[in-house]
Parts: C-alpha cells; sequence; structure tokens
C-alpha cells in the first residue's frame, strides 16, 4: 500500500499511471487531488484498477482518491464519526487475496484544523472500528507537525 499528496492529479496523471502500472500496488491512496469542477471519470480511471474519487464539498482545492486493484474486493466503507470542516475522511474494505481484509483509511487534514480537536475525531473514529476484525491502514497527510 501506499500515498501521495500529489497536489494536483490532472498535471501528473501520466505520470502517477506509468507509476501504478510499475510497481503494482494492491491499494494506493491520494490527497490533494484538485480535480477540475467538470471532469470526465474516465480520464483518471487507470487500466487494472477500481477508483474511488471523493471531491471536496464546499472549498476549492483539496479531493482524494483511493485506487484498489482488480484482483481484490473493494467496496466504500461507510462510519458516523463527524470530523471538523473541510477534513477529508474515506474508507475502504479491501480483501487482498490471501489476507484477512483491510479497512483502508485516507485522510487529509488542512494545517490550519486544531490540532487537538482532529486527535479527538481520530480516536472517535478508531474506538468505531474497533469491532472490525481485520486490519486498519492510515494513510493521508494529517498535517500533525
Amino acid at each position: 500500500m501506499g500515498h501521495l499528496n500529489v497536489n494536483t492529479l490532472s498535471n501528473k496523471f501520466d505520470e502517477f499511471k506509468s507509476f501504478l502500472a510499475r510497481y503494482k500496488f494492491h491499494v494506493f491512496t491520494l490527497n490533494e487531488t484538485k480535480l477540475p469542477k467538470k471532469y470526465l471519470r474516465s480520464s483518471f480511471e487507470i487500466e487494472g484498477y477500481e477508483w474511488f474519487q471523493y471531491d471536496r464539498k464546499g472549498k476549492n482545492g483539496g479531493g482524494s482518491a483511493i485506487y484498489v486493484r482488480k484482483d481484490c474486493i473493494s467496496q466504500e466503507y461507510h462510519f458516523t464519526t463527524v470530523f471538523p470542516k473541510y477534513v477529508e475522511v474515506h474508507i475502504v474494505r479491501v480483501k487482498i487475496p490471501y489476507t484477512k481484509p483491510y479497512l483502508v483509511i485516507n485522510i487529509y487534514n488542512p494545517p490550519d484544523v486544531k490540532e487537538l480537536e482532529f486527535i479527538n475525531c481520530l480516536n472517535k473514529l478508531l474506538v468505531e472500528l474497533s469491532a472490525f476484525t481485520g486490519n486498519l491502514v492510515i494513510l493521508g497527510d494529517l498535517n500533525i507537525n
């Protein structure tokens, strides 16, 4: 599994696509995709990967994506924990062949969010997910320095 704060996917997409083709990650997450308001979904699809795209609502910039190899079983996982405004949290349940299932948690925490408020919400999320019997993987740009 891997992660990148891509800071605008559209101008790096060909390079990213080649990178995934070469290294064949089971799961790769992105933050700050900053896709244009109107784009063709097919423009960012990669052969052999399922693509989960999340556009930021209410503010320019941001956006997250999760690419999962198609030999894995994947589906979005819904949760109830509420995070501060503009914090992006997305979870996908992934079953990689011959392993326990994973919850892959992709987080983008903007630098202007209060650290303690974010950590408290993250703690609530982890408590909420504690009944999951597989593996938890947190990827992203948490901006906790």
